[in-house]
């Protein structure tokens, strides 16, 4: 999917019989592991009027397919990957087989590993990116069906590319990267993480003068273009560099991304106990840094909307829950400050996040009984702060938790639920994940 779509069955690429199949395959591989109907796959064929020949064509390309993506298999034996489910197809393959799944397991791993290790977060990302060959799903660029997933998957590769670039700073490559930055603004000028990026590395490269220009080019696109301001966390970097702070320059013991080393400072009108948590959650390995960019930007009142609920829930509930999987000592630290921050901040989203963070790391440590009880009270609290994606995700560890503790029936009714929210979403990815886990517990009875 990186790329122009390609099938490759033992080393050999897939041919398309023709532009019609081609479509078809694309249509099953952005909703791998789950059933599409025919009704569906006619829209995306032949739009909003089918022909009458419609199903029998349907047939004759779904048969053409199967040969190419099973050439060994024996005449009227029925197919293992693209299977005939009611009321359609299914096209079924690991998750790991499919290289955006690859992806983004490898940008997830990479920005773990940038808090407190930026030369193995460096080579993970680069491996990331490598799997690009173009732009995704480059051949289907304007159909309507793959409008969601190349929207998410570039802007996965986008934050990959800045965690990979941060890292690149954290190791002293500020030169190295100066002229890749420079053309990465010029050709995005309203990504304010590739600009700080920018000022960090011109600065670190003598050229505080470049680095001052860099801001003041930003604010103006920003100003004239969009008329918002640059976020909190630029602006405390171009202050920095004003005063030529210390902590900007680069020494060997540097861990965090980059602009994580410039200090917050407390917004006027919040509370001393408000900047305390503050505090304690940066010093938690630098781990929740954009979620001090969002809190930053909060009202006097520390409440989140918006982008600003977007971004915290990426980078505090999903950063805890891929730590419960393999450092749970790291993990049970994080959801504590994030615990302390929901004490301070009366929002129903800070709460949510450390209700289904500290859920995830129920569940790993075996204690299902209470991953059931956070999970169940996050879910409700991502549906007071209106944020259905972070809620679906939520539903479907929820459900992870219910099989464990042996209610297999709600289980499966939270799965369902999960499902219809990530289809109305177009989480195609997310969807794939949760028919892996379906088919998992209904092998397991």
């Amino acid at each position: 999917m990186l790329g122009p779509l390609e099938i490759v069955v033992d080393g050999r690429p897939v041919e398309f019989p023709s532009a019609k199949a081609r479509l078809l395959l694309a249509a099953l591989v952005v909703r791998a592991n789950e059933v599409v109907s025919a009704d569906r796959l006619f829209e995306v064929l032949w739009g909003a009027q089918p022909p009458e020949s419609a199903a029998n064509t349907l047939q004759t390309y779904v048969a053409h397919l199967r040969t190419g993506l099973e050439p060994d298999r024996a005449r009227r034996k029925a197919g293992q990957v693209l299977v005939t489910r009611q009321p359609g197809y299914m096209l079924v393959i690991e998750p790991g087989a499919i290289d955006a799944v690859r992806f983004e397991r490898l940008a997830e791993q990479g920005r773990r590993e940038l808090a407190t290790a930026p030369a193995d977060a460096a080579r993970t990302l680069r491996a990331a990116l490598a799997l690009w060959r173009g732009e995704a799903l480059s051949d289907f660029t304007y159909e309507p069906f793959t409008q969601a997933d190349i929207s998410r998957l570039t802007e996965l590769r986008f934050a990959a590319l800045e965690d990979r670039i941060g890292a690149d700073l954290s190791l002293g490559e500020h030169h190295a990267v100066v002229g890749e930055l420079a053309q990465l603004v010029s050709e995005h000028p309203f990504r304010e993480r590739l600009a700080g990026q920018f000022m960090v590395a011109l600065y670190r490269d003598g050229r505080q003068a470049d680095a001052l220009r860099a801001y003041r080019r930003l604010r103006d696109t920003l100003v004239e273009q969009l008329g918002i301001e640059p976020n909190p966390t630029v602006a405390r970097l171009e202050q920095a560099i004003l005063e030529q702070r210390p902590d900007l320059d680069w020494s060997p013991l540097e861990a965090a991304r980059i602009p994580a080393a410039v200090p917050a400072r407390p917004a006027p009108g919040v509370s001393g106990e408000q900047a305390a948590a503050r505090g304690r959650a940066a010093a938690a390995e630098r781990r929740w840094q954009d979620a001090l960019e969002c809190l930053s930007a909060a009202d006097r009142d520390g409440a989140l909307c918006g982008d600003d609920l977007d971004a915290l829930a990426d980078a505090l509930l999903w950063t805890g829950i891929a730590l419960g999987g393999d450092d749970l000592a790291t993990a049970r630290s994080a959801v504590s400050e994030l615990a302390g921050l929901a004490d301070v901040f009366a929002s129903p989203a800070i709460r949510a996040a450390a209700d289904t963070a500290q859920g995830a790391v129920l569940l790993a440590d075996g204690d299902a009984a209470g991953a059931v009880e956070c999970l169940s009270r996050s879910a409700d609290l991502w549906r007071d702060a209106n944020a259905p994606y972070e809620r679906a995700r939520a539903r479907m560890l929820l459900a992870r938790a219910l099989h464990a503790r042996g209610e297999r029936s709600r289980a499966q009714g939270g799965l369902q639920a999960a499902r219809s929210a990530f289809e109305s979403l177009g989480a195609g990815l997310d969807l794939g994940r949760l028919a892996a886990f379906d088919t998992a517990v209904a092998d397991r009875g």
